[in-house]
């Protein structure tokens, strides 16, 4: 499928198509004229005509070197199997962590809602909510850095040039 006669079966302008894809309207003249692009703006491009990107590359003007370019980059970015079982893993666990946090935060409701309706007049429940809440907020912490990771490896490698760079 060629680009502009997309556009032009839609009677969109450069300029439209350049707004509605989020590329610059040099990038769509490129485009058109089969000139070397980007693997993202082709896919904001196929997005942009909800067709799938292998039908924008089965475009027949589209040059050889665009279409070598694409499947490199198609094929640079493919993840082996073990990443994808690893992304998946991750997933799974950013999953639990939202579902523990919900679930955290519906149980202690419970105590600020008994400190309401209890009618004595010590106040108990409330500090019992007080530290249901610092206990449920450390059982958080925990949680999203096993989960997170904030000073992992990419964080220490951070450091570690960060302070080379300083020696």
């Amino acid at each position: 499928m060629n680009v502009k006669t997309l556009r032009t079966d839609k009677h969109w302008s450069q300029e439209q198509l350049a707004h509605f894809s989020g590329l610059s309207i040099r990038t769509i003249q490129r485009i058109e004229n089969n000139e070397k692009v980007a693997l993202e703006s082709l896919k904001s491009i196929a997005a942009v005509f909800e067709i799938s990107l292998t039908e924008l590359k089965q475009e027949k003007n589209m040059t050889t070197d665009t279409l070598n370019t694409v499947n490199e980059e198609i094929g640079a970015k493919a993840l082996t199997e073990e990443q994808h079982a690893n992304a998946k893993e991750h997933v799974a666990e950013v999953k639990g962590f939202y579902q523990s946090l919900i679930f955290y935060a519906c149980t202690w409701l419970f105590f600020p809602f008994a400190a309401l309706v209890d009618e004595s007049t010590n106040n108990e429940m409330w500090w019992y909510s007080l530290y249901m809440a610092c206990f449920y907020l450390f059982l958080i912490a925990i949680h999203a850095n096993s989960v997170f990771k904030p000073f992992g490896e990419k964080w220490q490698k951070k450091q570690e040039q960060k302070f080379h760079d300083e020696q």
